[in-house]
């Protein structure tokens, strides 16, 4: 009996590595796949876009020690765009990388800067979205027990090469999807233990740091408040949908952090705002498609979708329908919705004599009348908006409805753990289409549901099949 059962238990060892090596093995030849394929840079362009600001910041951050997007001798503390990321990028300048040579001159459009500056930050890039996915793979496994779940979270965004196609700029995204992979780890690591309060704080603090990296996520404390104080100490459906243990610690260690950076920016301007005017400029620009008639919608599907798209509506329909949704055309939805807002809020305050936050105020209400004039209009865009920033994944018509797919039987079986990290990609595709122009780099950070989404699907579907075989338990090992 002890020499069957030796026997027994050294062809489960042997399996185990075997399957230990299979598996790493797969975790390398896809690593070395997506550094083959995305081991090319391009120019960064860091005079256009949001870098400029990013970079600022994080020069004064790093040698002066004050946040702030104004490049003065002796900057005073300023509200800008979201810290995060100029957090860590000021990290890469003060850690004798190659953006330590960063000088601010090379944020100017005739500046000749070497590119190799910043190329540690374009590495930086990939390194995140490689760490991020590690975070997939290890969340994955944990929610299922299937190694190969792991794998396939993982190649899912290795493997997506439209994800690494902004890989070249520096710009938040790739920190973002970082931590959102950090936030759904976490998730997973509390929901599917003990429910104890350390993990609950992580998640909290793991979602604080996303706030702090890209702001929308801050819409998401007011959902997890609400759903604590309806759901506190009942169950819903029974007691395995009950809340979970520890929501109201999660909620405030994500809130804290938010209202300390809140505070700062009060004291430093006497505003208490997460960041600057940009929520005013993505409503004005979303405003813009409330305009199209049902003919600019048709064009806009045509339009937005992956490579064919521009090309195919040039020859469907008449140049003025598509050619305002080219993004360098003037008087276009790009143009109009992004360079009216700043003129706007400079009109009023010297037509008015009022303070800049006071006419910003009055800009985003008549903004925002403008939106209940329209209701139908803002209705009919939002489809077509939602679709323009599906394309951002190489395989969204298997990850779209993977994902839905995915919510539905999570709710059905009240998977917390799997609504817990579904939620975050759910929002981000629902909420950016909402309030902006929602290109695709907006749903980088929609990545990490949709990949977890296909893991657990594949994961549920191939465990239906063995089991109904009888064929489970070599399946798991």
């Amino acid at each position: 009996m002890r020499d069957a059962w030796g026997a027994g238990h050294l062809e489960v060892t042997l399996n185990r590595k075997r399957l230990i090596l299979l598996t790493t093995l797969s975790l390398i030849i896809i690593t070395l796949a997506c550094l083959l394929i995305n081991s090319r840079f391009k120019d960064p362009h860091v005079h256009a876009g949001d870098t400029p600001a990013y970079l600022a910041a994080a020069h004064n951050l790093a040698r002066h020690g004050v946040f702030s997007e104004v490049i003065a001798p002796k900057p005073s503390p300023h509200v800008g765009r979201e810290p995060g990321y100029a957090l860590f990028l000021a990290a890469l300048i003060s850690s004798g990388t190659s953006l330590g040579n960063f000088d601010p001159a090379c944020i100017q459009a005739a500046a000749a800067c070497d590119r190799a500056i910043f190329r540690d930050a374009q590495y930086a890039n990939v390194a995140l979205a490689l760490s991020a996915a590690l975070l997939l793979c290890l969340t994955a496994w944990r929610i299922t027990g299937w190694i190969w779940s792991g794998v396939i979270a993982f190649a899912y965004l290795m493997l997506n090469a439209q994800a690494f196609s902004w890989r070249h700029y520096l710009v938040s995204d790739y920190l973002a999807i970082w931590l959102v992979a950090l936030v759904a780890a976490t998730t997973v690591f509390w929901l599917k233990g003990k429910q104890r309060p350390l993990p609950a704080a992580a998640t909290g603090l793991a979602l604080a740091a996303l706030i702090l990296t890209k702001a929308i996520y801050l819409y998401l404390l007011p959902l997890i408040a609400l759903a604590w104080l309806i759901f506190r100490g009942r169950s819903v459906g029974g007691p395995a949908a009950s809340l979970p243990r520890w929501t109201g610690l999660a909620f405030i260690t994500a809130a804290l952090p938010v209202l300390a950076w809140m505070l700062r920016n009060y004291l430093a301007v006497g505003e208490f705002v997460l960041t600057d005017s940009r929520s005013g400029i993505a409503l004005s620009t979303r405003e813009v498609f409330n305009h199209m008639g049902f003919k600019e919608n048709i064009a806009a599907f045509v339009f937005w979708t992956r490579g064919f798209g521009d090309g195919l509506a040039m020859h469907l329909f008449e140049p003025y329908i598509w050619q305002p949704f080219q993004l360098d055309w003037p008087g276009g939805y790009y143009d109009l919705g992004q360079h009216r807002y700043m003129p706007w809020v400079e009109r009023v305050v010297a037509e008015r004599g009022l303070s800049d936050a006071e006419a910003r105020r009055i800009v985003d209400g008549i903004l925002l009348r403008a939106y209940a004039d329209q209701p139908f209009g803002y209705l009919l865009s939002y489809p077509a908006v939602f679709y323009r920033g599906i394309w951002i994944d190489e395989f969204i018509v298997v990850g779209l409805p993977a994902l839905f797919t995915a919510l539905m039987m999570a709710l059905r079986r009240r998977e917390l753990a799997m609504i817990g990290v579904l939620l975050p990609g759910l929002f981000n595709l629902a909420f950016y289409p909402a309030i902006s122009l929602n290109i695709p780099r907006y749903q980088l950070t929609a990545l990490p549901a949709i990949a977890l989404a296909v893991a657990w699907l594949t994961y549920v579907y191939i465990r239906h099949q063995r089991q109904t075989r009888g064929l489970w338990t070599n399946f798991k090992r």
